[in-house]
């Protein structure tokens, strides 16, 4: 299944300032994109719902990112059988 998203090459704090040698949880909060994804509810890696502990284990060197919109169940997971109907269609 291909998912297609939007790349970004760098990520600015809320000044516009590129971030860069951080953890992806500062990442989210310093740049804004934490209060955009209802918080902590809706950051997941795979099928994996990711904590604050977790995210702070993840090191983001400024390489990028990739952002996508995926529809979710009922439960708020990603619904990736949706998501293929979607892009089939």
């Amino acid at each position: 299944m291909d998912i297609k998203g939007k790349a970004y090459s760098i990520i600015p704090d809320t000044s516009g300032k590129p971030l860069a040698d951080t953890d992806m949880y500062t990442l989210l909060s310093e740049s804004g994109i934490l209060g955009i994804s209802k918080g902590m509810n809706s950051i997941y890696f795979g099928e994996q719902k990711l904590t604050e502990a977790q995210l702070r284990n993840i090191a983001y060197t400024g390489g990028g990112a990739i952002r996508v919109n995926m529809p979710k169940t009922s439960d708020g997971q990603p619904d990736f059988e949706l998501y293929k109907l979607f892009n089939d269609f």
